[in-house]
């Protein structure tokens, strides 16, 4: 990537050069261009991009920004300034989108997480994710409690989602720029570990307005959803299991 802009340069020369041969011409247009090419290669070998100093500084202050953002007192207090703009603020502004929305909404709604963690082997989040996209993007949210620990590193985090989220996982972005995601949003709940006391994953909750249903354990998606579904008896997850199972 050093030298994309002497290779271009080179060769826009070189192309110019080259409408003025004729087919006689061939040997030296061809000599030409490998001296244009290794010019061009020498070019970016000289060129260097300059050190971040700020980047220990940047990586300690997004540190510190995932501590407090994880931490119990903060998701309490999100929640609470959540509460107040729902009810005190915007309450008569959306209590008619509202009253549509549940209207409209069948009664076997819900919403259903899939518990994570780096602790989990690479394999199996990978299938996860794999099975999440394929059931649709919208359909169950993984979650994890916070950053990658124990050194709660914005960077180290950012590397374990990209590598989790390869389609490919043998592909390696250093050697080849069309390395394949699945488009799957890993959100971090620490407040939702909490409440639900989630200590061992992998764990799945289906979620409605009036119950919810907890299920721990180390087993394929759609057995989780079928165990939970034995009691929600719900048709939403009816037809997610069908799906996942390729039924559909």
């Amino acid at each position: 990537m050093l030298y994309v802009l002497p290779i271009v340069s080179h060769i826009v020369v070189a192309t110019l050069i080259c409408g003025c041969f004729t087919p006689g011409h061939a040997d030296e247009l061809s000599t030409l261009i490998s001296t244009v090419t290794q010019k061009a290669q020498q070019d970016g070998k000289k060129m260097t991009i300059s050190i971040n100093k700020k980047r220990n500084d940047g990586l300690q202050a997004a540190k510190e920004t995932a501590q407090i953002f994880s931490s119990k007192e903060f998701q309490q207090t999100v929640q609470a300034e959540e509460k107040r703009l729902r009810e005190n603020i915007f309450a008569k502004r959306i209590a008619p989108w509202k009253k549509q929305i549940q209207t409209a909404t069948p009664k076997n709604k819900g919403r259903i997480y899939l518990f994570l963690s780096s602790s989990i082997p690479d394999e199996t989040m990978q299938t996860y994710i794999s099975i999440i996209a394929h059931a649709g993007v919208s359909k169950i949210t993984p979650i994890m409690r916070g950053f990658i620990q124990p050194t709660t590193s914005l960077e180290a985090t950012t590397d374990y989602f990209s590598r989790i989220l390869k389609k490919n996982p043998q592909c390696q972005e250093e050697t080849n720029n069309s390395c394949e995601f699945y488009p799957v949003a890993i959100s971090l709940k620490p407040s939702l570990f909490a409440q639900y006391d989630v200590s061992r994953v992998p764990a799945l909750l289906f979620e409605t307005d009036q119950e919810s249903y907890l299920i721990r354990g180390d087993a394929g998606l759609d057995y989780l959803l079928e165990a939970i579904n034995r009691q929600a008896k719900n048709v939403i997850l009816t037809r997610l299991i069908k799906k996942i199972r390729g039924r559909f």
